[in-house]
């Protein structure tokens, strides 16, 4: 073999084992059984879905919404039928397959003449690329870059969805609780009218004092009414939250207990300066934006590699009077008027 063939077949041995190492990585990926936790997992203690539910509502394993809801299952339940985080899932799934097409090789180009009619001569053209040596790498790198920033604002997107869930939450709780005291409260002054009428009717008072006692009846009758509307407001914030919609099965709260428990207070006593260290190394959204920033400068340094395109040719003619002669060469693309200047 000629010089030149040994080059180009030096060339193509490179080129399999490329594409077989891609596999093999691919296949390592796809066999991984245990997967370490999500940094979502480690965060909220709870999962997403995994498979997606489409506009079915499920409920996660272990999760029942007759017999109590409590936060943590209510933020369990959100993570699994919350549509908006589903949409930002799909934007997740999207940049994986960016990172999957970054990492595929440009096919090569066969070109072959046979010999058919007066010509008996055959000739083939094979066309190897070979700028992925050069922009392969940095096109990956601007794929991973920017799944761990979109993986990263996902985290934060997350945190806000729990944060919303159990204020929600509280809220329903609190109007339940201002609902009750308010139902008590119409009670009370309802037997006070009552009492007040019978002074009344016994002459033991007038009409100008017992007008406000009924005043105050009508007021704490709104009140009350009011209390009880609010409950139906902060149900239906909590339904949309955590994906429920019209039909499907409803919940009630888990009873809350006697007694207040000892809160966290470490946060307190860290200081504004702790405080604002702590979030500035805790806050996904920052790390998201650094990411941004990163990714935008590989992503640059992607665009100028593509300025040059380089291809090898491997030209082979075998014929009648024509020995088997294979010829390498190159095919480049001159950056004359397109150099990738946007």
């Amino acid at each position: 073999m000629t010089p030149g063939s040994n080059v180009c077949v030096a060339l193509v041995i490179i080129l399999i084992t490329c594409l077989t190492g891609e596999a093999q990585a691919v296949k390592e990926r796809r066999n991984e059984k245990h997967p370490p936790p999500t940094g979502i997992e480690l965060r909220t203690g709870h999962g997403r879905s995994p498979v997606m539910t489409g506009t079915n509502f499920a409920l996660p394993p272990g999760v029942e919404t007759l017999n109590g809801l409590t936060s943590d299952e209510a933020v369990a339940i959100a993570l699994w039928n919350n549509g908006a985080l589903h949409t930002d899932l799909a934007a997740l799934g999207l940049a994986r397959a960016d990172l999957i097409e970054a990492g595929l090789l440009r096919n090569p180009i066969a070109q072959l003449v046979l010999p058919i009619g007066p010509f008996t001569q055959f000739e083939g053209l094979l066309n190897l690329p070979f700028e992925l040596f050069w922009q392969r790498k940095r096109r990956i790198a601007f794929a991973e870059t920017e799944i761990s920033r979109i993986a990263r604002s996902l985290e934060q997107t997350v945190l806000n969805l729990t944060r919303d869930v159990r204020t929600s939450y509280s809220d329903l709780q609190f109007a339940i609780d201002r609902s009750r005291l308010a139902n008590e409260a119409l009670a009370i002054s309802s037997e006070i009218e009552r009492l007040t009428s019978i002074r009344l009717k016994a002459g033991d008072i007038g009409e100008i004092e017992a007008m406000p006692i009924r005043q105050d009846l009508g007021l704490t009758r709104q009140q009350a009414e009011r209390a009880r509307q609010d409950i139906i407001v902060a149900h239906d914030k909590l339904r949309g939250l955590i994906g429920m919609k019209l039909g499907d099965q409803d919940f009630k709260l888990e009873p809350v207990k006697d007694g207040t428990e000892q809160g966290d207070l470490r946060s307190l006593a860290m200081g504004i300066d702790g405080l604002l260290r702590l979030s500035t190394e805790s806050r996904p959204e920052l790390r998201a934006a650094e990411l941004a920033i990163e990714s935008a400068t590989r992503r640059a340094k992607w665009e100028q590699s593509r300025i040059f395109t380089l291809s090898g040719l491997l030209n082979i003619k075998q014929g009648e009077g024509l020995g088997f002669s294979p010829r390498p060469g190159t095919l480049i693309e001159l950056p004359v008027f397109n150099r990738n200047q946007g």
